[in-house]
């Protein structure tokens, strides 16, 4: 009985030194922190106030000091900053925590996700990048998708497709194998900590997509090969595009052009990537001049004198043997001389709602936003509709892509703000009637282009 109560004492005896060494070590934390600090609330309360904090001010505020440096260890932060980017499902990144997807793969490349328009001579491009969850065959990342649009059958055709969607880009995490392509740039694959590699890898069929010439390296890329590419931003992009003919030289729409309506400023559509040299071929103003006639009509670039725009550049290290690099960059009926590689640049994300034309509320406004247009033979084309410039009143239909009788970056109609019961609406509504049968809900005058200048 004695050898049991001496027990008990004892045990409440180190359990009171305990806590008065808990309550010692808790003051003396209080004492070290300036009353009123961050580091002296609670921490749930100091979570609570990061989740209002941006990734960059939250690295740098919790490198101030060891305590707040604890935060940035727990996964719900990171999970908050992927869900920022549309990323709440971490199933298919294998072993990789939130905090590496998100330095690694959001934070560097999120600004990539949405619409980018290519400037390739005449035609132009749209690439798309999303999310990629992933799924039982490979791992999440963000993809590039082209917007295909198959050419028409007939110079007829009225109805406008949507595209089809083909991935030329994978951006993810991964150990490549040892045999696996990739470029003396790309540097040693050996660290096995969770790295980021730009991989040219398309979903298209070997018959949807275009096969390389037959005079090509032994080392050519096939369709459904991948290998590392690389993805960088030209901070001043300054390339304009012209086609030399006998005698005559035709320049190509600027692209874009300084007050382009469908261009985005924002900085944050830019990706944080490392910035890219100038090509050396971007200047081929005295290269041009000594080809013979006999080899024109022929595409060159020069500099453009306007303001620059930012943009980003894929560079593949195979470039023309590479089956992405033929999907993205669309074939022309015109010699190009060595090109440099396409440009691409953002463009708005704003998703303008349709209002019936029936309706009351519809204006001339209702219209901006993006287009399909039909293009007979050439097919489907993406078009841009905003206020036209300031000299002409009306909306304008820019063209994103083209093709060899209105280029990229041409505006290809515009509609006239004047009153539906003006002179000219009344004499298109009875030409209308008269030619259809019919009256439409709306009717506006306007002008369109046929063919650019030099193509008639």
């Amino acid at each position: 009985m004695l050898q049991e109560t001496h027990s008990t004492d004892t045990e409440t005896s180190i359990s009171l030194s305990q806590g008065v060494q808990c309550q010692e070590r808790d003051q003396s934390r209080l004492r070290t922190s300036t009353p009123g600090s961050l580091t002296s609330l609670p921490f749930d309360l100091i979570h609570i106030l990061l989740d209002y904090t941006g990734s960059i001010d939250l690295v740098h505020l919790c490198s101030t000091c060891k305590e707040l440096y604890t935060h940035l260890e727990n996964p719900s932060v990171w999970i908050r900053l992927c869900a920022s980017y549309g990323l709440r499902d971490f199933t298919r990144f294998g072993d990789i925590s939130p905090r590496t997807i998100y330095s690694s793969l959001l934070y560097p490349y999120g600004g990539l996700l949405g619409l980018w328009a290519g400037d390739h001579p005449f035609t132009g491009s749209i690439m798309e990048y999303r999310l990629f969850p992933g799924d039982e065959h490979e791992q999440g990342g963000i993809v590039g998708e082209v917007w295909h649009f198959a050419r028409s059958q007939t110079a007829t055709d009225d109805d406008a497709v949507p595209p089809d969607y083909i991935r030329v880009l994978k951006i993810s995490f991964g150990n490549l194998p040892a045999d696996f392509p990739s470029s003396q740039a790309d540097g040693p694959l050996t660290d096995d900590t969770p790295k980021v590699h730009v991989i040219c890898d398309t979903n298209a069929l070997p018959s949807e997509a275009p096969h390389p010439s037959q005079d090509v390296p032994p080392d050519t890329r096939k369709v459904g090969t991948p290998h590392l590419s690389s993805l960088g931003i030209i901070p001043s992009s300054r390339t304009v595009h012209h086609i030399e003919f006998y005698r005559r030289t035709v320049d190509l729409p600027e692209f874009p052009k300084p007050d382009a309506a469908w261009f985005d400023s924002s900085p944050s559509r830019l990706p944080r990537l490392r910035a890219l040299p100038a090509e050396p071929d971007a200047d081929q103003r005295s290269i041009i001049k000594i080809f013979p006639a006999m080899q024109l009509p022929r595409i060159w670039s020069s500099p453009t004198a306007t303001v620059p725009r930012p943009a980003i550049s894929i560079r593949c290290p195979y470039k023309h043997q590479c089956a992405c690099f033929a999907l993205r960059v669309p074939p022309l009926p015109f010699t190009a001389l060595d090109p440099a590689h396409s440009q691409y640049y953002p463009m708005k994300r704003d998703i303008v709602p349709g209002v019936d034309p029936r309706s009351p509320g519809f204006t001339l406004d209702s219209l901006r936003g993006i287009w399909y247009g039909s293009y007979g033979i050439d097919g489907t084309e993406v078009l841009h509709v905003a206020r036209a410039a300031p000299l002409i009143s009306g909306m304008g239909a820019t063209k994103l892509t083209g093709d060899i009788h209105v280029p990229r970056g041409a505006i290809t109609w515009i509609v006239d703000d004047a009153g539906e019961e003006s002179e000219d609406v009344r004499l298109a509504r009875e030409f209308w009637a008269e030619m259809r049968g019919e009256q439409p809900a709306r009717l506006y005058t306007g002008r369109g282009v046929l063919a650019a200048r030099g193509f008639v």
